[in-house]
């Protein structure tokens, strides 16, 4: 999109702060708009190398069903293949120590991306770890 930002109803992507892309997910999030927030991420990969900071703190993984889950182990794996070498991290904000805790079993559901992937309790730690890292 022109404007460096598309909204799905469950899933918010901005790209207007180039080379960090912000992904937000939310509670209402469905398997469609899955789809289409990845279709975005992968759209974004031949403007080349980026970190995207996602923003977990409106979405409960517990609440999130499994097959919800599986859908987005698929696209995470997906996006791995296709963004190897051009996504340089993952800064996920989480507020809760427990869901942070969740993620990393998600972590291991979707397996091992070629990027870091850092759960982080506040938006500003997420994007000084990014800044440490050139981002």
């Amino acid at each position: 999109m022109s404007s460096g930002s598309a909204a799905h109803r469950g899933i918010r992507i901005d790209s207007s702060l180039w080379p960090v892309v912000h992904m937000q997910v939310f509670a209402d999030v469905t398997e469609a708009d899955v789809d289409v927030a990845y279709d975005e991420l992968e759209s974004l990969v031949p403007r080349g190398r980026h970190v995207h900071l996602t923003d977990l703190r409106h979405v409960n993984p517990l609440t999130i069903p499994a097959t919800l889950r599986k859908k987005f182990a698929e696209r995470e794996r997906r996006l791995a293949e296709v963004a190897e070498g051009v996504i340089m991290a993952d800064a996920r904000v989480v507020d809760h120590p427990v869901v942070r805790g969740l993620l990393t079993a998600f972590e291991w559901l979707v397996g091992d991306v070629p990027w870091p992937v850092t759960n982080h309790a506040s938006e500003r730690a997420a994007l000084d770890w990014l800044r440490e890292r050139g981002f």
